[in-house]
């Protein structure tokens, strides 16, 4: 206890240089505890479901590499033949909107088809009612389970919920179930939900679209039985795939790939992860480096008292606790401080980070994190004060106080500081690297043109329900008539409708030449699939680029299928042949000629990331589809532009409801956002570094002349300039630079090559990014430096002699 009060009343003391270091340490290990509560919620918490570690996720595959989904015909074989799992479940790959009355109004829901015990297949029994059963597998089920969002906010928390009628796009279901509060399904993460999952229905699996083995539309859960393996399950499934083959020609190469849950949700980020994690971990050396720096700096003036209390009789073993404590005291209190600075952090990476991060809002301000505060309060004390102490405890009373005197035992302290300093340039040019080279990337994948203009565009989701319109003359008549509206309305410029515009979705299907049909499914060549109506290339600013669009009058219901393709569909399967006239076979459950009428430009309809797929337009008025999206481009408000579209769509259909809007900027964004943020995180982490680098510099070199006023004054004395005694100083501050500067080029190398081993992304730092990053770090050190240069250069000679 007398050593925690002697410590306080230093520090007391001192308070600038107990403010300087806790803050100093504040910044390290906050930056590390908010690292690790992410890393800890994100990789190292189990999933919110029932013994995850037995939940596996099946891809479909023809190669080694594709992560597609699985046909329904294909479920319910795998489901009926396999024994490794105790259960299997499936659904679809994305939620869809249904319109839901309330108090007579509509009111749009996201809403999920999954299989029979899916729910109990993840371990997640509904709080109340049942899972489905098989027997709701049916195109006339009327079952339904609700989120507990539902239940409370629809039905007041009602005990008697099971049994209650809700009625969902016209059609009315009965409540069996209710979900626990916090609730979801394990959806892919380029799913973007922007609104939660309320209504979960059985999957149809009799229903005609449901039969046809070519769709590929589920993503299946197992749940492994205890005594399996994932390598017994994977051959197991294997051989299924195998015997499926032989009977089903659709079905050649194609099989199942497992991978654990955990693993499927979590291992797109594991890398980045790592390297943040890292580059944090580097964060917290260059503090501790940096306190290290100024705890010699003020050992340096301490010595006289340390050698005197060895004078009196203290053991050198006392004088290294006592300054352990003292350390031990700032550690603390910074890892306090950093522990404010995680909670802060937590909070507004929540709030700003990409809505497609995995378990972005299951990261939480735990137990462990605190656990991991005092850790790296203990570890940055042993790092920053042990060596500083033992380095205090060896001073001798004669070396303290005799002028002149103990030049061996400053020259080792001066000798650690500088080593110290070199060492945080070395780690501030590796991360000022990192973050050069994610910038760089960030910026070139921004640059990449999409092949449309996403500025004003907006767009909103306006599936028609099957009870209703389940004509293609009525789906036809209602979208016409919506279309007719929307190009007269003032706060609309230009108006589409589309299957899957741009960034919101994805339809790809098996598409060839007529009279060349794939030999086997391994000739079978893909394209994705667009059915559009409207302005909708002028909407998106998409170019014509040869033949021309979809015309109302010769394109209309009952004429022979036109098609428009893009650059690359027209490249890959016309190669430099006149795609205008052919024709082409497109696999939409049957099989539809189209006639090639026009040439589009390419289109990145994933986000710069992806590469421009094969695209194919059809016209949505000689096939109707019922599930079409609204695009509009306006330089009115969204909410502007949501108020007309709901006007508009009521007056045609009152029981209609409206999905909210989304701008195509806003998708785009999103489509860059993991990207973004790792580039923001690193970039921050460097730009701490490299200040706290500079800090250490400068008290660095400010010690190193305040140790030598007696030598500057002799030098001035015989008659060395001013000017001489600032190059001399300078010229002391630049070596450290340039050997820091160097080792940290080389350590770049070095550690990038390690890094992009498991992170191909990263890339390389070219010389250009290295170079760039030393310019930099060496500039901001100039100021550093000139600051106690130009102190050193203004010492007077009378004064430092009389000093000494």
């Amino acid at each position: 206890m007398h050593d925690i009060r002697y410590a306080w009343r230093v520090m007391a003391r001192q308070p600038m240089f107990a403010a300087v270091v806790i803050g100093t340490l504040t910044l390290g290990i906050g930056a590390s505890t908010s690292m690790f509560s992410v890393v800890n919620s994100v990789l190292l918490t189990p999933l919110p479901y029932g013994d995850p570690g037995a939940l596996v996720w099946m891809f479909g595959a023809f190669r080694s590499s594709d992560s597609a989904a699985v046909s329904p015909p294909d479920f319910v074989d795998y489901r009926s033949r396999t024994d490794a799992f105790e259960r299997l479940g499936a659904m679809a790959i994305v939620p869809a909107a249904v319109t839901v009355m309330s108090d007579g109004a509509p009111v749009r829901l996201q809403a999920s088809r999954v299989s029979a015990e899916l729910m109990t297949t993840l371990g997640v029994a509904p709080s109340r009612g049942r899972d489905f059963v098989r027997a709701d597998e049916t195109t006339g089920s009327t079952s339904v389970i609700v989120s507990h969002r539902v239940w409370q906010d629809r039905f007041g928390g009602a005990d008697d919920v099971i049994g209650q009628a809700i009625v969902v796009d016209n059609r009315v279901y009965t409540i069996v179930g209710v979900m626990p509060a916090g609730f979801t399904l394990p959806y892919d993460n380029f799913v973007r939900l922007t609104e939660p999952v309320d209504l979960f229905l059985p999957l149809a699996l009799n229903d005609p679209d449901a039969q046809i083995r070519r769709f590929h539309w589920l993503r299946l859960i197992g749940r492994l039985k205890a005594v399996e393996s994932l390598q017994h399950a994977q051959a197991q499934m294997d051989v299924i795939a195998r015997q499926l083959a032989a009977v089903y020609p659709d079905n050649d190469t194609w099989h199942l790939r497992l991978v654990p849950l955990h693993e499927r949700i979590v291992g797109s980020v594991r890398p980045i992860l790592a390297i943040l994690m890292a580059s944090v971990t580097l964060l917290l050396l260059v503090a501790c480096a940096n306190v290290a720096c100024l705890v010699l700096a003020r050992g340096g003036a301490r010595q006289t008292e340390f050698a005197v209390r060895g004078a009196l009789g203290a053991s050198p073993a006392r004088i290294v606790r006592l300054l352990l404590v003292e350390g031990l005291s700032l550690s603390l209190a910074g890892a306090a401080a950093g522990l404010i600075v995680t909670w802060w952090t937590i909070r507004i990476l929540k709030r700003v980070g990409p809505a497609q991060f995995p378990r972005l809002a299951a990261i939480a301000f735990d137990p462990r994190v605190i656990g991991v505060a005092l850790l790296a309060a203990i570890v940055t004390t042993a790092l920053f004060a042990l060596i500083p102490a033992i380095h205090a405890s060896r001073g001798e009373l004669s070396a303290a106080i005799a002028p002149g005197r103990g030049s061996t035992h400053d020259r080792r302290r001066r000798t650690g500081q500088r080593a110290l300093v070199v060492a945080q340039l070395a780690v501030s040019v590796v991360l000022l690297t990192g973050a050069g080279l994610l910038v760089r990337g960030f910026l070139r994948l921004v640059s990449i043109d999409n092949g449309f203009r996403p500025a004003g565009v907006m767009l909103s989701r306006l599936p028609l329900p099957a009870e209703r319109y389940n004509t293609d003359a009525a789906i036809d008549r209602f979208y016409t008539q919506l279309l007719a509206r929307l190009s007269t309305a003032p706060e609309i410029e230009a108006a589409a409708l589309a299957t899957a515009p741009p960034l919101a979705g994805a339809n790809d299907s098996v598409v060839y030449r007529a009279g060349q049909p794939p030999v086997d499914a391994r000739d079978r060549r893909f394209a994705q699939i667009r059915s559009i109506q409207g302005g909708y290339f002028a909407t998106l600013g998409i170019p014509l680029v040869a033949g021309r669009q979809f015309d109302e009058q010769s394109d209309r219901p009952g004429t022979p299928v036109v098609a428009i393709v893009s650059r690359r569909m027209a490249h890959d399967f016309f190669g430099n042949g006149e795609p205008l006239g052919q024709q082409i076979v497109v696999d939409l459950g049957a099989h539809v000629l189209a006639q090639v009428v026009g040439v589009t430009g390419d289109v990145r309809v994933f986000g710069q990331a992806s590469e421009a797929p094969p695209l194919v337009y059809l016209y949505a008025r000689q096939r109707p589809a019922a599930y079409m999206q609204v695009i509009v481009r306006s330089g009115q408000a969204s909410a502007d532009v949501a108020s007309a579209l709901r006007r508009h769509v009521l007056a045609l259909d009152p029981t209609l409801a409206v999905s909210r809007i989304d701008t195509m900027d806003a998708l785009l964004a999103d489509s860059v956002a993991q990207p973004r943020f790792a580039m923001l995180l690193i970039g921050t982490f460097a730009a701490v570094a490299s200040t706290l680098t500079l800090v250490g510099l400068y008290a660095t070199l400010a010690y190193l002349v305040a140790q030598r006023r007696r030598e500057i004054g002799i030098r001035l004395a015989i008659g060395a300039t001013r000017r001489d005694i600032r190059g001399l100083v300078v010229r002391q501050g630049a070596a450290l630079v340039a050997i820091g500067v160097a080792a940290g080029m080389l350590g770049s190398v070095v550690t990038f090559r390690l890094a992009s081993a498991f992170l191909v992304e990263l890339g390389s730092p070219d010389l250009a990014v290295r170079v760039g990053a030393a310019a930099l770090l060496s500039a901001a050190s100039l100021f550093a430096v000139l600051v106690p240069a130009t102190r050193a250069a203004r010492v007077e000679p009378l004064t430092a002699l009389r000093t000494d």
